[in-house]
């Protein structure tokens, strides 16, 4: 096996002593005895050097702790080998599931992930979207619209493809992987109707801050107008996420509407919420009150009763919108619908 003299090694280093973050490309081509030239191939594509040389630029750059300068490449090939990512929360399991998709999508690609949080708010979403162009990305795939028009045109002027997951509404300039809010809001809806509900709450987070929830609550709204119940503004409850919120917003409802017979959490883990609440009370589910989730989890299927919930395929459509970036867009569908399906189980 190829090997590297300690002695030519420390020579190399004491001609201008530096860190793994200094140490350039000409110090491992001299120290590997072979040209910066070749360094460069051997780091873009191992097959194109010999075993032998690539052996040795290897220990080389051990040597000298040589830490390849990919965003100094990028600027020659005009590309990074990093796709963005911006979802409202990082640590919300709904939107993890997509990150973990985009990120086991580009296995073996060569590309890597990169995630920011925009916490629902368009004005950051718009802000990582520019933070995110300066890296050169592969391509940018977000939850919320990038609605500032200067960023969207800076992304086309830069050739950075936009795959927009968060909801089916298709657009020109970007491509869309995700499932109907709408469809899905109005077939849970739809599914508690059948069962003979007629007082159907709603529990979700404020339409105005996303434009997921607004598209959902349209959903519950066709969904009763189809089945002639008349809207009642009454029975919607808007709160914040989480099991705590979700519980407290189901009792706020009840004390508005006490008649409620079936409630929907439209997001997050408010059905679950209202599932705890109802035990609180001593409320019986389904006998008295009838909930279903819009998204699924392990726990919904563990909690007495289950809960009936809608399946969304987050993390295939993570999978497909990598796919997408890393493959190229070339013969692939511009909008990709993935679906849903409803799981009916004991709360229903």
């Amino acid at each position: 096996m190829a090997s590297l003299s300690t002695t030519r090694a420390a020579a190399v280093a004491a001609e201008e002593p530096r860190d793994g973050a200094n140490a350039r490309m000409a110090d491992v081509a001299r120290l590997a005895e072979v040209s910066a030239m070749t360094v460069s191939r051997a780091l873009r594509d191992p097959t194109q050097v010999s075993k032998e040389t690539h052996e040795r630029i290897v220990k080389a750059m051990q040597a000298l702790n040589y830490v390849p300068n990919k965003v100094a490449g990028s600027l020659r090939s005009q590309r990074s080998e990093l796709v963005a990512c911006v979802v409202p929360n990082l640590r919300n399991n709904i939107y993890a599931a997509t990150l973990q998709g985009i990120s086991d999508g580009l296995q073996d690609t060569g590309l890597k992930m990169v995630a920011g949080s925009s916490g629902f708010s368009g004005e950051t979403v718009a802000e990582l979207a520019r933070e995110f162009l300066s890296l050169r990305p592969r391509g940018l795939v977000v939850y919320e619209r990038i609605e500032d028009a200067a960023v969207r045109q800076a992304l086309r002027d830069a050739g950075v493809p936009v795959v927009e997951v968060g909801d089916l509404q298709p657009r020109p300039d970007v491509w869309t992987v995700s499932f109907s809010n709408r469809d899905a809001a109005r077939a849970l809806t739809r599914h508690l109707l059948d069962r003979g509900r007629r007082t159907i709450g709603v529990l979700t987070l404020p339409p105005s801050r996303t434009a997921r929830a607004a598209a959902r609550l349209e959903g519950y709204r066709a969904a009763l107008k189809a089945a002639r119940v008349r809207w009642n503004p009454e029975l919607v409850m808007e709160c914040e996420g989480g099991f705590s919120n979700g519980a407290r917003a189901f009792e706020a409802l009840l004390q508005r509407v006490p008649d409620l017979d079936a409630v929907v959490g439209l997001g997050d883990v408010l059905a679950p919420g209202a599932l705890l609440a109802c035990q609180r009370r001593g409320i019986e589910c389904p006998r008295q009150v009838a909930i279903a989730s819009f998204d699924d989890s392990d726990l919904l299927g563990e909690l007495t009763p289950t809960v009936t919930a809608l399946q969304i395929p987050r993390y295939e459509i993570g999978r497909a919108a990598a796919a997408l970036l890393a493959h190229g867009e070339a013969g692939a569908e511009r909008v990709q619908d993935l679906g849903f399906s409803l799981v009916a189980r004991e709360s229903s």
